[in-house]
């Protein structure tokens, strides 16, 4: 790996990579962080299972177990020197117990016999939100407007309400590696989340949620939001016109709060 790799990355400043910087700060390296400093990242952190979590190398005999499940049994994560594996290695460490309800959830479908085959639908909601997913913390009326795709009032009659009223900080590490060179076309698949000033830690919450059947059921549980929107995320959006791509700000079927179809879609 290139020495220079924190060089211009954007994980110092960027708000897409807010989730996980402070675990990459902790990493306090100029050079590509090795097994035992992710390692260090999530000591005493554990599955559901009780296993403690552990980043190691992966074998040649990966393939024969599923991936998430051995995560839910051993606490093992099979992690690559790349960028997609160390995003995936500075989740863990930000959102220990969402990641470890994912493979939980993952283990329970397979001793289930509804998932060791062709994943179905709640497995793929499952690893859409690992890969891509995000979470969106707001109040009611600008998650109705996420949820109903009214993009211009999300993005620009609601515009200040971004500043310090809506929170969105991504979960899937396929995203943040795409982030590290945004295009057009980025679209997080969310859990949305309404504002509870009670309930402030915010793993906890979503571990709860992706711990519950009736939330994850299908990928069309998670919403989508067209990142490069976010007021502060791309320096196009000042300007009202970026929101008249349609192909990238797309109406969609609305949704009802559990993510189903209404009567109207």
């Amino acid at each position: 790996m290139n020495p220079g790799w924190l060089a211009g990355c954007g994980l110092s400043s960027h708000p897409a990579f807010d989730s996980v910087r402070g675990a990459w700060q902790r990493l306090a390296s100029d050079v590509w962080p090795d097994l035992p400093k992710l390692n260090a990242l999530i000591e005493g952190h554990a599955n559901i299972r009780s296993a403690s979590l552990r980043f190691v190398a992966p074998t040649d005999n990966a393939a024969a177990t599923s991936y998430e499940s051995g995560i839910a049994i051993s606490g093992e994560i099979p992690t690559r020197s790349n960028w997609h594996d160390l995003f995936n290695a500075l989740a863990w460490a930000s959102w220990p117990g969402a990641k470890a309800a994912i493979s939980e959830m993952h283990l329970r479908q397979i001793e289930a016999g509804l998932g060791a085959g062709p994943r179905g639908p709640v497995r793929d909601a499952l690893t859409l939100f690992d890969e891509s997913g995000a979470v969106v913390v707001g109040d009611a009326p600008m998650l109705e407007a996420i949820r109903g795709f009214r993009w211009r009032e999300v993005f620009l009659d609601r515009r200040d309400e971004w500043k310090d009223r809506v929170q969105v900080l991504l979960f899937g590490h396929a995203l943040m590696e795409q982030m590290l060179n945004p295009r057009i076309g980025l679209t997080a698949k969310c859990v949305l989340l309404e504002q509870d000033s009670v309930f402030d830690n915010l793993d906890v919450r979503l571990a709860a949620h992706l711990l519950d059947p009736a939330n994850i059921r299908t990928p069309r549980d998670l919403h989508p939001l067209p990142v490069l929107g976010i007021p502060g995320w791309d320096e196009r959006n000042e300007s009202p016109d970026f929101y008249a791509n349609t192909d990238y700000f797309r109406p969609g079927r609305l949704r009802d709060h559990k993510g189903a179809p209404t009567a109207d879609a």
